[in-house]
């Protein structure tokens, strides 16, 4: 398992070399390294997955901006959740 994972870091580092704005491989990359409990490089990573392909329908359907880290006091929170599927 560590050595599939060691292949998939390496794999998405060079993917990103080539294209840097490659948000697909930026995402996957962040999994990898989580996985492999390298924790703060995969959560630097973490963020891309805005980006990835896969997001743009979630961003879509939420239609409300991103939370970026600003004091809530006063405000309300609408959350989302997601829907599982067999």
């Amino acid at each position: 398992e560590r050595g599939e994972l060691a292949g998939a870091i390496a794999a998405h580092r060079q993917a990103i070399a080539a294209d840097p704005e490659y948000a697909d491989a930026h995402w996957n990359l962040s999994l990898a390294l989580l996985a492999s409990g390298q924790w703060g490089p995969g959560w630097d990573e973490y963020d891309w997955r805005w980006r990835a392909s896969s997001a743009k329908a979630v961003i879509r359907t939420v239609g409300a901006p991103r939370w970026t880290g600003q004091p809530l006091e006063g405000k309300r929170f609408t959350g989302q959740a997601g829907s599982l599927s067999h």
